[in-house]
């Protein structure tokens, strides 16, 4: 995680801490915190992709256009634990991955391809979107995902 680039989310115990102290805490390590509310999160009508799409997806694009299906992006980082835990636990699933099927399938280190991290806006690990033969998002998620959500949110799209 690269904590001057990357966002990410903070789960804890109100019983056990205040979130002004935790806020605090990461003030004096020299960091912005953002509490992001429902109220603050971008709409979904707002865009989410930042200029041309990537050289480096128009081969997957492409190959999905010609298979006539939509393409499922995984973003992830080798370090990240919430990820590992996804491909274990959710993407392994028999169940999801036969959802999977009627989909263009990338999973893609944001590592190594930054540029289409940045296109996409992803600001948190792991996220999966769901894009057309044209790059443009159709679905999002954001962190983890269980296995019967997963399978039907694929089958609504």
């Amino acid at each position: 995680m690269f904590l001057d680039r990357d966002a990410f989310t903070l789960n804890y115990q109100p019983s056990l801490v205040d979130i002004d102290q935790i806020i605090q805490v990461i003030i004096d390590l020299g960091y912005q915190p953002e509490v992001i509310t429902d109220e603050l999160k971008p709409s979904r009508s707002s865009p989410v992709t930042q200029g041309p799409v990537p050289e480096f997806l128009t081969e997957t694009l492409s190959r999905a256009k010609r298979q006539g299906k939509l393409v499922f992006i995984d973003f992830y980082a080798e370090w990240c634990g919430p990820c590992i835990l996804m491909e274990t636990m959710t993407l392994s699933d028999s169940g999801v991955k036969l959802a999977l099927e009627a989909y263009v399938f990338l999973k893609l280190d944001t590592d190594i391809h930054p540029e289409v991290a940045t296109h996409y806006n992803i600001v948190g690990m792991p996220t999966l979107i769901v894009v057309d033969e044209s790059g443009n998002e159709v679905w999002r998620h954001i962190g983890s995902i269980d296995t019967d959500e997963l399978v039907a949110q694929l089958s609504n799209l």
